[in-house]
């Protein structure tokens, strides 16, 4: 991925955030009215002020995942839509407010997410990759091992001793750890576009740092080129349920372009399963 497209990015998602900071919290009984509303008129626009005055929760539990190897944009996606579940599911007579209610919700959501490595472009993993996504992390807190820092030779063999994995998995692991947005830097109005404030991928060894964006790079001018080579309704499906943030629900597309959510949902999958076999049929040696 070029720094113009990675600044790009980073400026779009920081704009998202800034929105939702400028969001006020609601008053309890605001929220009770609201959510009252909701539950016995099924009232959109009540769900609406629900979900928008909750979304700081889903950013401040992305970021709480950032240690996986997902996207943050993915994190908030998949966050906002355990948010919604949790506003359809709330009953305001229970005497909890929604914030700890929807907790729950945004993250099993997440949680699933991660679990599932549910990307649009899944990558291809050996049983010792499999158990570096689940288990790193956690190795790293044990053994002291701070998640900001560079991995050395050192810090590498003792992780590859404690979990039962080759070096080389844990540095294609950490290799493929993607940089995201940093919620505690300043902006500055004047070089936004130059100053994202990012958290660095972890590997700085110059061979994996340039496999990655070789890998990035093929990633993009694929899923680029597909997209071109499909009907302009499959791509307005495809980029607003899967690559907008927050994803746009089935409903919302289905009601735009007048077809049935099943006709959405169904164009969507078949797209993705395209997506995954172009790629794979371009790129046959890499695992994909």
């Amino acid at each position: 991925m070029t720094k113009k497209q990675l600044n790009s990015i980073s400026s779009y998602t920081r704009k998202f955030l800034e929105q939702i900071r400028a969001i006020p919290f609601l008053g309890k009984k605001e929220e009770h009215r609201l959510a009252t509303h909701f539950r016995d008129f099924q009232d959109k626009e009540s769900a609406e002020k629900l979900v928008l005055s909750h979304l700081h929760l889903v950013v401040s539990l992305s970021y709480s995942f950032q240690n996986y190897n997902v996207h943050f944009e993915d994190l908030l996606s998949q966050g906002t839509i355990g948010l919604l579940q949790a506003v359809q599911s709330f009953d305001p007579d229970h005497g909890t407010r929604l914030s700890t209610h929807a907790q729950y919700w945004i993250k099993a959501a997440l949680y699933d997410f991660v679990q599932n490595n549910n990307s649009i472009i899944k990558s291809g993993r050996s049983s010792d990759m499999r158990k570096l996504f689940f288990k790193l992390s956690s190795a790293k807190e044990k053994l002291g091992i701070s998640h900001k820092k560079s991995l050395n030779t050192e810090d590498i063999e003792r992780l590859s001793n404690n979990l039962g994995v080759s070096a080389k998995a844990i540095r294609q692991s950490e290799g493929d750890r993607q940089a995201i947005i940093s919620l505690n830097s300043p902006q500055s109005k004047e070089n936004h576009e130059e100053k994202i404030g990012l958290v660095a991928s972890p590997i700085e060894d110059p061979g994996i740092k340039t496999e990655r964006t070789d890998l990035r790079k093929k990633m993009l001018k694929a899923t680029t080129d597909f997209l071109e080579t499909i009907d302009d309704r499959d791509k307005d499906i495809f980029t607003s349920r899967y690559l907008s943030v927050p994803p746009k629900t089935l409903e919302n597309i289905a009601n735009r372009l007048k077809v049935s959510k099943q006709s959405v949902h169904q164009r969507a999958e078949k797209t993705v399963k395209l997506l995954r076999t172009f790629i794979r049929k371009r790129y046959p040696d890499e695992k994909i």
